[in-house]
């Protein structure tokens, strides 16, 4: 059984308070985290061991439940990789996605095997 703890001090009480969910909830904010910020604070590191909890500390203090990076002029080494809050491929990792690829590789698989008998038989 869980052991309900009630907050000591006000602070604490306020702080609970926050967090508790709202009938009616506040708009959504965005971060946007732009590479020249990050080049001027060196606290700012999100895509190395760590720099993830200052991001959290930005969410948490703006008030601010999504994130985005953006990449300035010099275009990353990888155009296909975006961002919006997580890095992503841009491959859609779908049911039909991957239906498709089997699709295409047992067609593939078929071939080489007809290719295979045909070569044998001569």
């Amino acid at each position: 059984m869980m052991k309900i703890r009630t907050p000591k001090t006000h602070k604490a009480k306020r702080v609970l308070e926050q967090r508790v969910p709202k009938l009616v909830e506040n708009g959504k904010k965005t971060l946007i985290l732009d590479e020249r910020d990050a080049k001027r604070n060196e606290n700012i590191r999100p895509f190395e061991s760590g720099g993830e909890t200052s991001l959290e500390f930005f969410s948490l203090k703006t008030d601010c439940s999504i994130f985005a990076v953006i990449f300035v002029p010099p275009a990353p080494l990888h155009p296909h990789i975006y961002s919006n809050g997580h890095i992503c491929l841009g491959i859609s990792l779908s049911i039909s996605f991957c239906f498709f690829t089997l699709c295409i590789m047992f067609f593939v698989l078929f071939l080489v095997s007809l290719c295979w008998m045909l070569l044998s038989a001569v």
